[in-house]
């Protein structure tokens, strides 16, 4: 199991300003203390939304990796939340998505990512043609998702003091992992800022 951190922000110099005081962690690697950016959308809410193949360019850049070299356990480091985010959605757009790549959606801090998940399906002009509800989060349906749905999941108490990160976890993966360079997938993450450190 190795761990990828591909998030922007927090102690990654190469994308923008670092932290003050980036030297310090915790015992998962993460700083103690990260303020959130305050040029964000903060009337709002922060977002943040990122793409499957910018994810490989930090990968290669970072750790001089590619999809070849991921296994099932590792985690891909997604979203840094700064102290006192109040996760109020994750969202998943399966494009073109890849049967066989199976994740799990995970936290290290102590943010609860469980709540709503509501699943669309639209169409290639992008019109919305079915919508439907699920109680949680399951890993299982990322491996056999249809093309062209997204995922919206609400999380009931995504509220954590501590920085913390949004990870996918690999379950699994196709036996080709070349095709994984042609997955298209978009992410996206929105939190309310709930407090501050002085």
């Amino acid at each position: 199991m190795t761990i990828y951190n591909l998030f922007r922000g927090g102690y990654a110099t190469e994308f923008g300003k670092p932290c003050r005081d980036c030297g310090v962690v915790d015992e998962n690697l993460l700083p103690v203390k990260v303020q959130p950016d305050n040029r964000a959308d903060g009337g709002y809410g922060y977002r943040d939304k990122v793409e499957w193949k910018q994810l490989l360019k930090v990968l290669l850049k970072r750790y001089g990796k590619t999809v070849e070299d991921l296994e099932v356990g590792d985690k891909l480091r997604v979203f840094l939340n700064p102290n006192h985010a109040n996760v109020k959605a994750v969202f998943f757009d399966f494009r073109q998505p890849v049967a066989g790549f199976q994740f799990d959606l995970t936290s290290v801090n102590g943010t609860d990512l469980s709540g709503m998940v509501t699943e669309v399906t639209y169409s290639e002009a992008g019109e919305i043609e079915v919508v439907s509800q699920a109680g949680y989060f399951n890993s299982a349906k990322t491996a056999q998702v249809e093309e062209r749905t997204q995922w919206t999941v609400q999380p009931t108490q995504g509220y954590s003091p501590k920085v913390d990160v949004i990870e996918l976890e690999i379950k699994a993966l196709p036996k080709d992992l070349t095709k994984l360079n042609d997955l298209v997938l978009l992410i996206g993450r929105r939190f309310e800022q709930d407090g501050f450190m002085m």
